[in-house]
């Protein structure tokens, strides 16, 4: 932090420096004070990311993705080359598949027609971040 010409400055600014500031002055007819509130946001980034995954037809495939970032950013799931979001508690027609409230997304009697890469995203205010997983269906010999 540096004080120049009646200004501060927070240079490189991190989530620990988010807080209220005062600022008083001084001089011999008296003093006066205000505060500011600096709020710190910072883009989401991945904790866990999702893992390629092969399965055999039938099988139960599962996918992890957990994001952090301020604030807390909102995450969901989408096919690659489809439009449809899969955000926490979604889950399908058929219940085939599910998205829980921690994001874990679960693919069950997967079909070759799952195959595919899954996308997750997590966007705050602060900006956004995707990673993503395949999942290759084998047939049952």
């Amino acid at each position: 932090m540096s004080v120049a010409a009646r200004n501060t400055f927070v240079c490189r600014v991190e989530p620990s420096d988010e807080g209220e500031y005062l600022c008083q002055a001084k001089n011999p007819a008296g003093s006066i004070e205000t505060s500011a509130r600096l709020r710190v946001h910072a883009a989401p980034s991945f904790v866990k990311t999702p893992s390629d995954v092969s399965i055999e037809s039938g099988g139960t495939a599962m996918f992890e993705c957990e994001a952090e970032g301020q604030p807390l950013p909102a995450s969901f799931w989408s096919r690659e080359g489809q439009q449809d979001l899969l955000f926490p508690g979604h889950t399908s027609l058929d219940g085939r598949v599910k998205v829980s409230l921690d994001g874990k997304l679960t693919i069950k009697d997967v079909r070759p027609a799952d195959e595919g890469n899954y996308v997750c995203a997590a966007m705050n205010a602060a900006g956004s971040s995707l990673t993503k997983a395949a999942l290759k269906v084998d047939s049952k010999s």
